[in-house]
């Protein structure tokens, strides 16, 4: 602001001679106060400048290429002020139920859903970090999604639906994996996965109501609502409209196995 001459370059300003610098200034006024303070700061900053007759250029010193993105910026303050854990997974699209859920499952393998215990790594202060269905152990991504008494019951109930053993829906990992265990055809591995990754997002649902509506669910009306809702969501999205409900509801196997004539999925 002091400066008399609002065009003039650094370089007018700023003389290089080896190993310092020396600066000449033309104020319209002499610094006082405050501006002193600042004019010794950049005095010392400048001290060891040499410049070039290139052209400037701007560089990015936080990222290896030198270059600056707002993703770059964005993972550097999640590393450093929210303690969120870096993480390469890659999650497949399932074109079989809403882009809704497909958002929360990326969020759920990248630990950003707000359970108790990701809020208190971020700083907010809770009465307590219990699961709210069983308050019994802490709510961590994986204990409300598969370990919570409540949501294990409802996903043997899942399998139970299946015809599928105890171990094919038990945890994270089981999210995505290819489902080799299920004999069934790719469109039928294609629609367990949606089974899957719309219950998660259901108990998911039924947390927030239970949290901020204060309701209180049973395991039958969580299934009801898994059963329901994926039959809306899977025949919607079909080739053709297939799928009966009651069918569907009684075994949903018929509509995946091997020699199954039915459309492929759209």
């Amino acid at each position: 602001m002091l400066e008399s001459n609002k065009s003039v370059l650094v370089a007018d300003r700023i003389k290089s001679n080896n190993p310092t610098s020396t600066t000449s200034w033309n104020w319209t006024r002499p610094p006082n106060g405050r501006n002193l303070t600042e004019l010794a700061e950049l005095n010392n900053l400048v001290a060891t400048i040499t410049l070039s007759d290139k052209p400037d250029t701007w560089k990015w010193n936080l990222d290896q290429t030198g270059i600056f993105t707002t993703k770059a910026l964005a993972s550097i303050l999640d590393n450093l002020k929210l303690n969120i854990p870096t993480t390469t997974i890659k999650t497949p699209r399932n074109k079989l139920i809403p882009q809704k859920i497909n958002i929360f499952i990326w969020r759920v393998l990248h630990e950003r859903i707000p359970t108790h215990v990701e809020l208190e790594k971020r700083g907010v202060d809770l009465d307590s970090i219990l699961c709210p269905l069983c308050n019994l152990h802490i709510e961590s991504i994986e204990h409300i999604l598969f370990h919570c008494s409540i949501s294990s019951n409802v996903l043997k109930a899942i399998l139970q639906w299946w015809n599928l053993p105890d171990n094919t829906f038990s945890n994270l990992i089981d999210i995505t994996s290819n489902n080799q265990s299920l004999n069934a055809s790719q469109n039928g591995a294609y629609i367990w996965q949606a089974i899957k990754w719309a219950s998660t997002y259901i108990i998911w649902k039924f947390r927030n109501l239970k949290v901020f509506g204060k309701k209180e669910w049973c395991v039958a009306t969580i299934l009801s609502e898994i059963q329901t809702q994926s039959f809306a969501w899977i025949s919607k999205r079909f080739k053709k409209s297939i799928l009966m409900c009651h069918q569907w509801l009684v075994n949903p196997l018929f509509y995946i196995s091997p020699n199954s004539q039915r459309s492929g999925i759209g």
